[in-house]
């Protein structure tokens, strides 16, 4: 358990608790002294096996705005899928499945600087808009909805502000962020400076390896660690042991919670995109600028956020009293008993049927 929590921390995607070691990288040290069954040769194997693993399962295409790689599946009205930050296709592709079997096509996409899909194809959410547009193009698509997760609501958001011909219908899950993590030398001062650090790359891949192996032989043990770290502290305790008691019992949730770790491996496929994605405030947490600016009540495209009650990451006072007020045509779905990771809990079922009605009634 000790090192499944160190393994959070340094990756820092699970928690949006400040990192505690003398230097960004310490943690990660920790995790690879502390494993001395660690084989770097099993450990390259493995590396190799999972970039083949992942090309085999996507297509890259190029666009207007250069090679995209994508995943798509079954049929009818196009839904396409961005990941947030730490991911890429693979988990774009995970937030869309369930409507496979709905009558949807589902396309996950790797946002720029993950996995194949180079940085220089778009760095801000306005011009990673304009490259799914792109995509959309190649792939002679003429309308989509759209969904996006935590840093992927921002790009999605920004398809339905800047291309409402072309967009039906806009879902965003984890919306926002806390204003404590952006304090100097806080969470993301931190991680910042652990993802710039080029002596860090191998060392959080070797951690993301652990993590993977850690998923793989009992995923019970890692749900403890996502859990506990994706909700506030003040999420009542009972609450979070009921959660936790529900992931683990459900077959269909602990596959889920093993195929979104795996997608956060290995990290160095993904290090670009995610140095972007947290560059500075306004990559993060561009809302009440971009209220401000009267961009968000502009908005014409039916949009639903949802969002869990307990959200570390994002921020659900954000979304309840600043985001969903001023878009016109948004619908708030406020998940209880659930944090950032919003797919894990005893009400899943329940707002993903909303999101399924909510396609479903605005698909063309």
């Amino acid at each position: 358990m000790k090192k499944l929590l160190l393994i959070a921390i340094a990756l820092g995607g699970i928690s949006s608790v400040p990192l505690q070691s003398a230097t960004p990288f310490d943690a990660v040290v920790q995790i690879y002294n502390e494993s001395p069954q660690v084989n770097l040769g099993g450990f390259d194997r493995w590396l190799a096996r999972r970039q083949r693993e992942l090309n085999a399962e996507s297509r890259l295409i190029v666009t207007t705005a250069g090679p995209i790689e994508y995943k798509k599946r079954g049929s009818g009205p196009v839904v396409i899928c961005l990941h947030g930050a730490f991911e890429g296709y693979d988990a774009s592709f995970r937030m869309g499945e369930i409507l496979l079997d709905k009558g949807f096509t589902v396309i996950g996409v790797s946002r720029p600087g993950y996995l194949r899909t180079p940085l220089s194809v778009g760095e801000s959410a306005e011009e990673q808009a304009e490259a799914m547009i792109a995509l959309m193009d190649s792939l002679d698509i003429d309308q989509a909805a759209v969904i996006g997760f935590s840093a992927g609501t921002l790009p999605a958001f920004q398809m339905a502000v800047l291309h409402p011909d072309r967009i039906w219908a806009c879902v965003m899950q984890g919306v926002g962020a806390h204003p404590g993590d952006f304090a100097p030398g806080g969470l993301y001062d931190d991680m910042r400076a652990l993802i710039a650090d080029d002596d860090a790359v191998e060392l959080l891949d070797v951690a993301t390896w652990i993590l993977y192996q850690a998923a793989r032989d009992d995923i019970r043990d890692t749900a403890e660690v996502v859990l506990r770290t994706d909700v506030l502290d003040a999420m009542p305790a009972a609450e979070l042991e009921q959660r936790i008691r529900h992931v683990k019992q459900t077959p269909q949730q602990r596959t889920f919670l093993r195929s979104f770790v795996y997608s956060l491996t290995p990290y160095s496929f993904r290090r670009e995109g995610i140095y972007n994605d947290i560059k500075d405030a306004h990559s993060i947490d561009p809302w009440q600028d971009w209220v401000n600016e009267g961009i968000l009540q502009s908005v014409t495209v039916p949009v639903q956020i949802i969002q869990g009650a307990w959200d570390s990451s994002g921020n659900h006072d954000e979304a309840k009293n600043l985001i969903a007020p001023n878009i016109p045509t948004a619908n708030l779905v406020s998940v209880q008993g659930t944090g950032h990771f919003v797919w894990l809990g005893k009400n899943t079922q329940a707002w993903e049927k909303l999101m399924i009605s909510f396609l479903k009634n605005n698909q063309p």
